[in-house]
């Protein structure tokens, strides 16, 4: 039942947070960038579903459904987003997703599902686990972070900004992409290592006895982004075995 799933997922992803920029997402309020935006997810998982015999139809119409789903999702979210609830907006919305895909699958199920792209490798499927996975780490983590983080960061009050732009946000995804990295590897123990490098070089940056809550964003931004690239990874991993 999976198999239809796997690229139906990898293609909601890929198109959601690969190819949407942030200005994309916040344009989806109207109309035309939300039927752009479930057009590009659209050929996204037709490339990535590839259905071959002996329904290729069935499968066709799983991902005409989908598509319509996403846009239908989208839709309803357009006018739901707030910004005191984003972040609860976003993972309600994330689910909305990933359960519309789901019920697809399981109604499709019994359609003999084949997809070409198993012909060029056996392993298609799990390469896709693998991408579905990391982006769930390193661009789906950092808008989670980004979001769960706001009322610390709004508790922080108005200050200059240091440093490079977005360097937070990049040093975010690279973490927790090596965690990821460490972890699928077998190598799960060096990042310990990782997170003590971090812990090192950001508490540098604290050098004041009035900087406590900085010192406390950043140990709350610290557990959550390896938290989160932890579970994913275990997640992945866990999920492989099955494949």
């Amino acid at each position: 039942m999976q198999d239809l799933f796997i690229p139906l997922l990898a293609g909601h992803l890929i198109g959601d947070f690969l190819l949407q920029t942030r200005a994309m997402a916040e344009a989806k309020k109207g109309l035309a960038a939300r039927v752009w935006h479930a057009a590009v997810v659209g050929a996204v998982t037709c490339v990535l579903v590839a259905p071959g015999p002996p329904s290729p139809a069935a499968a066709w119409l799983a991902v005409g459904l989908a598509v319509l789903l996403h846009f239908a999702i989208d839709t309803v979210k357009s006018g739901l987003a707030s910004e005191d609830w984003n972040v609860y907006v976003f993972l309600i919305d994330q689910a909305a997703h990933v359960l519309a895909l789901v019920g697809i699958t399981v109604a499709f199920t019994s359609s003999g599902y084949s997809c070409l792209w198993m012909r060029v490798t056996p392993a298609y499927f799990r390469i896709l686990i693998l991408i579905s996975g990391l982006i769930l780490c390193v661009w789906f983590g950092a808008i989670l972070m980004g979001k769960a983080l706001q009322p610390v960061i709004r508790e922080l009050g108005d200050k200059p900004a240091e440093g490079l732009r977005h360097g937070g946000r990049r040093i975010g995804q690279l973490e927790r992409a090596l965690t990821y990295l460490l972890v699928l590897s077998g190598n799960a123990g060096a990042i310990g290592f990782l997170f003590a490098a971090k812990s090192i070089l950001r508490f540098g940056e604290i050098k004041q006895p009035g900087q406590r809550k900085e010192a406390e964003y950043i140990i709350i931004g610290t557990f959550a982004s390896f938290g989160w690239a932890l579970l994913v990874a275990v997640l992945t991993q866990r999920w492989l075995a099955h494949v």
